[in-house]
Protein backbone atom coordinates (compact mmCIF):
# COMPACT_ATOMS: atom_id res chain seq x y z
CA UNK A 1 0.00 0.00 0.00
CA UNK A 2 1.00 3.62 -0.28
CA UNK A 3 1.98 6.01 -3.08
CA UNK A 4 4.82 3.80 -4.33
CA UNK A 5 2.71 0.67 -4.69
CA UNK A 6 1.76 1.33 -8.31
CA UNK A 7 5.40 1.75 -9.31
CA UNK A 8 6.37 -1.54 -7.68
CA UNK A 9 3.44 -3.32 -9.36
CA UNK A 10 4.42 -1.85 -12.73
CA UNK A 11 7.99 -3.13 -12.35
CA UNK A 12 6.75 -6.61 -11.49
CA UNK A 13 4.31 -6.56 -14.42
CA UNK A 14 7.11 -5.51 -16.77
CA UNK A 15 9.18 -8.48 -15.62
CA UNK A 16 6.24 -10.83 -16.11
CA UNK A 17 5.73 -9.59 -19.68
CA UNK A 18 9.44 -10.05 -20.27
CA UNK A 19 9.22 -13.70 -19.16
CA UNK A 20 6.24 -14.25 -21.47
CA UNK A 21 8.08 -12.48 -24.31
CA UNK A 22 5.20 -10.05 -24.78
CA UNK A 23 5.32 -6.35 -25.75
CA UNK A 24 6.21 -4.06 -22.88
CA UNK A 25 5.91 -0.31 -22.34
CA UNK A 26 9.07 1.79 -22.71
CA UNK A 27 11.39 1.67 -19.71
CA UNK A 28 10.86 4.47 -17.24
CA UNK A 29 13.91 6.64 -16.65
CA UNK A 30 15.72 5.98 -13.41
CA UNK A 31 15.03 8.73 -10.83
CA UNK A 32 18.71 9.43 -10.14
CA UNK A 33 18.37 13.19 -10.64
CA UNK A 34 15.38 13.33 -8.30
CA UNK A 35 17.24 11.24 -5.72
CA UNK A 36 20.05 13.77 -5.39
CA UNK A 37 18.25 17.00 -6.21
CA UNK A 38 15.94 17.44 -3.21
CA UNK A 39 16.32 17.66 0.55
CA UNK A 40 12.96 16.27 1.66
CA UNK A 41 12.05 12.68 2.40
CA UNK A 42 11.36 10.36 -0.50
CA UNK A 43 11.34 6.79 -1.78
CA UNK A 44 12.98 6.00 -5.12
CA UNK A 45 12.74 2.62 -6.85
CA UNK A 46 15.27 1.11 -9.26
CA UNK A 47 14.76 -2.02 -11.38
CA UNK A 48 18.03 -3.09 -12.93
CA UNK A 49 18.48 -4.58 -16.39
CA UNK A 50 21.81 -6.31 -17.06
CA UNK A 51 21.45 -5.77 -20.80
CA UNK A 52 21.24 -1.99 -20.26
CA UNK A 53 24.55 -0.46 -19.18
CA UNK A 54 22.73 2.62 -17.87
CA UNK A 55 20.44 0.55 -15.64
CA UNK A 56 23.01 -1.28 -13.52
CA UNK A 57 22.85 -0.98 -9.71
CA UNK A 58 26.51 0.00 -9.30
CA UNK A 59 25.76 3.38 -10.86
CA UNK A 60 23.28 4.21 -8.08
CA UNK A 61 25.28 2.60 -5.27
CA UNK A 62 28.53 4.32 -6.24
CA UNK A 63 26.79 7.70 -6.49
CA UNK A 64 25.39 7.30 -2.97
CA UNK A 65 28.74 6.22 -1.53
CA UNK A 66 30.47 9.12 -3.26
CA UNK A 67 28.27 11.56 -1.34
CA UNK A 68 28.90 10.03 2.10
CA UNK A 69 30.35 12.44 4.68
CA UNK A 70 30.04 10.75 8.08
CA UNK A 71 29.16 7.05 8.18
CA UNK A 72 28.46 4.08 5.93
CA UNK A 73 26.96 0.85 7.28
CA UNK A 74 26.67 -2.09 4.88
CA UNK A 75 24.96 -5.37 5.79
CA UNK A 76 25.39 -7.70 2.85
CA UNK A 77 24.92 -11.41 2.25
CA UNK A 78 27.32 -11.52 -0.71
CA UNK A 79 30.13 -8.98 -0.65
CA UNK A 80 32.40 -9.19 -3.68
CA UNK A 81 32.24 -5.56 -4.81
CA UNK A 82 33.06 -4.47 -8.32
CA UNK A 83 35.89 -1.99 -8.74
CA UNK A 84 33.64 1.08 -8.75
CA UNK A 85 31.94 0.09 -5.46
CA UNK A 86 35.20 -0.90 -3.77
CA UNK A 87 36.87 2.30 -4.93
CA UNK A 88 34.10 4.47 -3.45
CA UNK A 89 34.24 2.62 -0.13
CA UNK A 90 37.99 3.16 0.08
CA UNK A 91 37.70 6.80 -0.98
CA UNK A 92 35.03 7.38 1.64
CA UNK A 93 37.28 5.96 4.34
CA UNK A 94 40.20 8.06 3.08
CA UNK A 95 38.20 11.26 3.51
CA UNK A 96 37.31 10.28 7.09
CA UNK A 97 33.99 8.50 6.69
CA UNK A 98 33.34 5.76 9.25
CA UNK A 99 32.76 2.51 7.32
CA UNK A 100 31.30 -0.68 8.81
CA UNK A 101 30.69 -3.97 7.00
CA UNK A 102 28.41 -6.68 8.44
CA UNK A 103 28.95 -9.91 6.53
CA UNK A 104 28.06 -13.59 6.98
CA UNK A 105 30.19 -15.72 9.26
CA UNK A 106 28.81 -18.76 7.44
CA UNK A 107 27.64 -18.50 3.84
CA UNK A 108 25.47 -20.75 1.69
CA UNK A 109 27.94 -20.01 -1.13
CA UNK A 110 31.39 -20.66 0.40
CA UNK A 111 33.34 -19.49 -2.67
CA UNK A 112 31.73 -16.05 -2.42
CA UNK A 113 32.72 -15.85 1.23
CA UNK A 114 36.29 -16.86 0.37
CA UNK A 115 36.46 -14.08 -2.23
CA UNK A 116 35.12 -11.56 0.30
CA UNK A 117 37.67 -12.60 2.92
CA UNK A 118 40.46 -12.05 0.42
CA UNK A 119 39.69 -8.32 0.76
CA UNK A 120 39.78 -8.27 4.56
CA UNK A 121 43.44 -7.39 4.99
CA UNK A 122 43.25 -4.45 2.60
CA UNK A 123 40.02 -3.18 4.17
CA UNK A 124 41.23 -3.54 7.76
CA UNK A 125 44.50 -1.73 7.00
CA UNK A 126 42.47 1.26 5.84
CA UNK A 127 40.38 1.36 9.01
CA UNK A 128 37.21 -0.25 7.72
CA UNK A 129 35.53 -2.29 10.44
CA UNK A 130 34.29 -5.78 9.61
CA UNK A 131 31.82 -7.94 11.55
CA UNK A 132 30.88 -11.52 10.72
CA UNK A 133 27.38 -12.57 11.75
CA UNK A 134 27.36 -15.66 13.93
CA UNK A 135 24.68 -18.27 14.75
CA UNK A 136 22.73 -17.86 11.51
CA UNK A 137 23.10 -16.96 7.86
CA UNK A 138 23.05 -13.22 7.22
CA UNK A 139 20.97 -12.58 4.12
CA UNK A 140 20.61 -8.80 4.33
CA UNK A 141 20.98 -6.47 1.36
CA UNK A 142 21.01 -3.13 3.12
CA UNK A 143 23.02 0.05 3.44
CA UNK A 144 22.68 3.23 5.51
CA UNK A 145 24.64 6.38 4.68
CA UNK A 146 24.98 9.38 6.99
CA UNK A 147 21.90 8.37 8.98
CA UNK A 148 19.77 9.71 6.17
CA UNK A 149 19.90 7.57 3.03
CA UNK A 150 19.02 3.87 3.12
CA UNK A 151 19.13 1.16 0.46
CA UNK A 152 17.10 -2.05 0.74
CA UNK A 153 16.07 -4.61 -1.83
CA UNK A 154 17.34 -7.70 -3.64
CA UNK A 155 20.73 -6.35 -4.72
CA UNK A 156 23.99 -7.63 -3.23
CA UNK A 157 27.44 -6.11 -3.69
CA UNK A 158 28.66 -8.85 -6.01
CA UNK A 159 29.17 -9.18 -9.78
CA UNK A 160 26.05 -11.30 -10.22
CA UNK A 161 23.73 -8.69 -8.68
CA UNK A 162 25.54 -5.71 -10.16
CA UNK A 163 26.02 -6.98 -13.70
CA UNK A 164 23.96 -10.14 -14.40
CA UNK A 165 20.76 -10.52 -12.38
CA UNK A 166 17.48 -8.66 -12.64
CA UNK A 167 17.27 -6.76 -9.35
CA UNK A 168 14.85 -4.39 -7.63
CA UNK A 169 15.77 -2.07 -4.79
CA UNK A 170 14.61 1.09 -3.11
CA UNK A 171 16.54 4.11 -1.93
CA UNK A 172 14.81 5.75 1.02
CA UNK A 173 15.71 9.30 1.99
CA UNK A 174 14.45 9.53 5.56
CA UNK A 175 16.16 9.95 8.93
CA UNK A 176 13.37 8.01 10.65
CA UNK A 177 13.71 5.02 8.33
CA UNK A 178 17.52 5.13 8.52
CA UNK A 179 17.34 5.11 12.34
CA UNK A 180 15.22 1.93 12.28
CA UNK A 181 17.52 0.21 9.78
CA UNK A 182 20.58 1.22 11.81
CA UNK A 183 19.03 -0.42 14.87
CA UNK A 184 18.68 -3.63 12.86
CA UNK A 185 22.38 -3.35 12.02
CA UNK A 186 23.22 -2.75 15.69
CA UNK A 187 21.40 -5.98 16.52
CA UNK A 188 23.33 -7.83 13.80
CA UNK A 189 26.65 -6.47 15.13
CA UNK A 190 25.75 -7.56 18.65
CA UNK A 191 25.52 -11.11 17.30
CA UNK A 192 28.67 -10.84 15.20
CA UNK A 193 32.38 -11.48 15.63
CA UNK A 194 34.53 -8.37 15.08
CA UNK A 195 37.35 -9.20 12.67
CA UNK A 196 40.81 -7.75 13.31
CA UNK A 197 44.20 -8.05 11.62
CA UNK A 198 45.43 -10.63 14.14
CA UNK A 199 42.59 -12.99 13.28
CA UNK A 200 43.25 -12.55 9.59
CA UNK A 201 47.00 -13.13 9.98
CA UNK A 202 46.25 -16.41 11.76
CA UNK A 203 44.35 -17.75 8.76
CA UNK A 204 46.04 -20.97 7.51
CA UNK A 205 47.95 -20.65 4.27
CA UNK A 206 45.66 -23.05 2.38
CA UNK A 207 42.59 -20.96 3.26
CA UNK A 208 44.33 -17.82 2.02
CA UNK A 209 45.12 -19.69 -1.19
CA UNK A 210 41.45 -20.61 -1.58
CA UNK A 211 40.48 -16.99 -0.91
CA UNK A 212 42.91 -15.75 -3.55
CA UNK A 213 41.63 -18.32 -6.05
CA UNK A 214 38.01 -17.37 -5.38
CA UNK A 215 38.85 -13.69 -5.87
CA UNK A 216 40.44 -14.42 -9.25
CA UNK A 217 37.21 -16.11 -10.36
CA UNK A 218 34.86 -13.60 -8.68
CA UNK A 219 33.11 -12.66 -11.93
CA UNK A 220 31.86 -16.25 -12.31
CA UNK A 221 30.68 -16.85 -8.73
Amino acid sequence: VGPGQAEIAAAMNDLWLRVLDQPRPPLKLWPINELFSGNGDGVFFFDSRPTHALRRPDKVMASILKRAHEKIVVAMAYFVPLTVILRQLLKARKRGVDVELILPGVSDVPAVQWAARHLYRSLLKRGIRIYEREDQMLHSKAMVVDGRTSVVGSCNFDPRSLRINLEFFGVIRSQAFAAVLEQVCVYEKAHSLPIDMRQYDNTPWYRRWLQQLAWWFRDWL
